[in-house]
């Protein structure tokens, strides 16, 4: 039935191709080649879209042959798109050499970050770091340009990079907590406690009503054991607010712990069968900890074994 529909547009036409695919994942190279036949010949606009969506489904092969070179050039989304395709197939000479063409027009903040992500692929690190530079120099007085390097930075495993171009982006009001998200995330990833709490004390400022920013900034604060009390406090209210979200009840056990009263954390886990195995492993761990402070050791272990 699905084969049978034709959407009148580009973004309809993916969205079923994406259905189909999950339908019939065995059948995907032919839906790719009846989407790509469908619309190859469309205007820029559905061969920007068709680009972006196959190399999102890492067929970056498709994208290289889906439009000529010399019609890239005349469109720097289009010409994102190729060199998004070069990157997947780790093509970094073709990428290097393409980023030398004078006809290029793309802005120079983009150009120094694919300057910079070719040479660290090239394990040139002195010379990434240099493009990374430019890049975020270029961007600094550019809130959209900002967010291009901070998030094609973050992608690259640039972390310094991203990270300094996260914290430029923030002093923009109203970039600023998109900007310290990413830091939060980044951090998270790094395991630097300090500077994910730094961004959830800015997070929760600037969005004073939102549970999940004060539950993030009271999970931190427990973490490093920073005024306890008050911190419980919080929890407890976020937990017997919205029962329903686990992350809160860790948040509120982790506090418990705390206050030495394994108690009230082991109570924090109580109601439907929790699926621990796909739980994160922070929170597996905070629910063994509780287990373990309930003289439950060996159901402390199976999770810990999951």
């Amino acid at each position: 039935m699905l084969d049978a529909l034709s959407p009148a547009n580009i973004k309809d036409a993916l969205l079923a191709a994406d259905l189909r695919i999950q339908l019939h994942a065995g059948e995907a190279e032919r839906i790719y080649d009846q989407t790509v036949a469908r619309w190859n010949a469309g205007q820029t606009a559905d061969l920007i879209e068709l680009s972006r969506w196959l190399n999102l489904h890492q067929q970056p092969e498709r994208v290289l042959s889906l439009f000529p070179i010399e019609r890239a050039f005349k469109d720097n989304q289009l010409l994102l798109s190729r060199l998004d395709a070069l990157a997947i197939l780790q093509r970094w000479n073709d990428i290097d050499n393409l980023l030398a063409h004078p006809d290029l027009t793309l802005d120079s903040s983009v150009l120094e970050s694919f300057r910079a992500r070719v040479a660290q692929e090239q394990n040139a690190n002195l010379d990434a770091e240099m493009h990374w530079s430019h890049a975020l120099a270029l961007a600094a007085a550019d809130p959209s340009k900002l967010r291009f390097v901070a998030n094609f930075a973050e992608q690259s495993h640039a972390t310094a990079a991203a990270l300094k171009a996260y914290d430029q982006l923030a002093r923009f009001p109203e970039h600023a907590a998109w900007a310290y998200r990413g830091m939060q995330r980044l951090s998270s990833q790094t395991g630097d406690v300090s500077v994910q709490r730094a961004a959830a004390e800015k997070i929760s400022a600037l969005n004073r009503e939102d549970p999940n920013a004060a539950d993030q900034l009271a999970y931190l604060n427990l973490l490093v054991r920073s005024d306890v009390d008050r911190n419980v406090a919080t929890a407890k209210t976020l937990a017997q607010k919205y029962p329903d979200r686990l992350s809160f009840r860790v948040t509120a056990a982790l506090g418990f712990l705390r206050q030495h009263d394994p108690g009230l954390a082991l109570a924090q886990f109580k109601g439907p069968p929790i699926e621990w195995q796909k739980a994160p492993a922070a929170w597996r761990a905070i629910y063994a900890a509780t287990l373990m402070a309930n003289d439950q050791a060996d159901a402390a272990r199976e999770i810990i074994a999951t």
